[in-house]
């Protein structure tokens, strides 16, 4: 009689046990999750903000104020942020306490294009809205097309891994071919660097010449600068 007493009493402690950790299992389930934080891989939300970050989560939790675990998909709400052109990356998960928690990565312009509607192009040439709330300095692009977006963005690329001719070059003026022509910051030249074959080596000619002709005091005689033939910079006399 003992023996199926404890019996009985062993089989009745698993039974609560597993009562409980169930109800504990459920209510944790159906805790109420809020929006804790959204993070920026800058200091600022250049190109998206905060607001509009938490709006596009309201979305996706069915429920404008609170939502439960069991309701919330967190791929699908990194999907619907990532959807914003300009987040690069959004990664969202659960805190303990039971707070969203946001990550953004913002796509960085590199260009701007100015045709009849201007927008961005990021460093891998993915194309960008003009933001209201922030402008990006990078340098200006004209007469862009479709066909020069590859070749424009290996060049800006190039020039933005340079740190001496990332602060000279201020404007790109698509041409004919896949040529490029560069507007040189504060001085009164235009370059024709043709296509960007041999791109390392008519920038390496451009730097040693240009370095030349600031110490010469050269700029005020020249109206451009030609870099198309290899091996040669051609200047052109005002």
């Amino acid at each position: 009689m003992k023996k199926v007493n404890y019996i009985f009493r062993i089989v009745a402690l698993v039974f609560v046990l597993v009562l409980v950790s169930f109800f504990a299992n459920n209510r944790n389930n159906e805790r109420e999750i809020i929006s804790e934080s959204v993070n920026f891989d800058t200091d600022d939300a250049l190109y998206i903000s905060k607001n509009l970050v938490n709006k596009m989560l309201k979305e996706s939790m069915l429920n404008e104020q609170t939502f439960n675990k069991e309701m919330i998909d967190l791929k699908e709400v990194e999907e619907r942020i990532e959807s914003e052109k300009f987040v690069q990356k959004a990664n969202v998960y659960l805190s303990v306490n039971s707070g969203v928690r946001v990550d953004i990565e913002q796509r960085k312009p590199v260009l701007r294009v100015f045709n009849s509607v201007p927008f961005y192009l990021d460093a891998s040439g993915f194309e960008m809205p003009i933001s209201l709330q922030h402008s990006a300095r990078v340098p200006v692009v004209f007469n862009f097309t479709e066909k020069h977006k590859n070749d424009l963005v290996k060049l800006i690329n190039f020039i933005n891994g340079d740190q001496f001719l990332k602060q000279l070059v201020v404007s790109v003026d698509c041409k004919l071919k896949n040529e490029f022509l560069l507007k040189i910051r504060d001085e009164n030249f235009s370059v024709k660097f043709g296509s960007i074959d041999n791109l390392e080596l008519k920038f390496k000619n451009f730097k040693a010449f240009y370095v030349k002709a600031k110490k010469d005091k050269l700029f005020t005689k020249y109206s451009s600068v030609n870099l198309e033939i290899t091996n040669q910079v051609i200047c052109t006399r005002i």
